[in-house]
């Protein structure tokens, strides 16, 4: 993502690497995404819609960021359903695919102010993921407020936990 590399043992992979479609391995990183309007990017259970209407990060705002190194910088974005984000050239964003194709591959862009904010980019139409809380779209040529979204990740308890107590 932007040229970088992350993860590599460091503690923000989680989970194996894994492989997709018998495509080389993948790091996976599983996060909330806060949407400018301070509100989580939702998985609704019934039919896959998406919204950004979250208050907290609940089982509904967990997403899988799959990053794809040998893909020019790709991460695909599954919900916790296993179904991926998606944009279409028509601007609609979805998130009811099972399957990998041109729809599902996104590059993250990151804010040049160093506020650790992400722009993500559909990479088969270069429109920008963003709206407002209850209508998300892939339309923006360029990132604009309500298009950059703040990682949250979300560890395993464990690394909560390996405090030394009294240390």
């Amino acid at each position: 993502m932007n040229g970088y590399r992350n993860g590599g043992g460091n503690g923000e992979v989680d989970g194996p690497t894994n492989s997709i479609g018998g495509g080389s391995p993948t790091l996976q990183w599983k996060m909330g995404l806060l949407h400018s309007r301070g509100r989580y990017l939702t998985a609704e259970t019934f039919g896959f819609k998406i919204n950004a209407t979250g208050t907290a990060l609940r089982k509904k705002q967990l997403w899988i960021v799959e990053y794809h190194p040998s893909e020019d910088d790709t991460v695909y974005i599954r919900s916790h359903l296993g179904r991926y984000l998606s944009g279409d050239r028509r601007g609609n964003a979805a998130c009811g695919s099972d399957e990998l194709t041109d729809a599902e591959r996104f590059a993250v862009e990151c804010h040049p102010d160093g506020s650790g904010r992400w722009a993500i980019r559909n990479r088969s139409t270069g429109f920008y993921f963003g709206g407002n809380e209850e209508r998300l779209i892939c339309h923006e040529k360029q990132p604009g407020n309500d298009d950059w979204w703040t990682p949250h990740f979300a560890f395993p308890p464990q690394v909560n936990n390996n405090q030394q107590v009294g240390a």
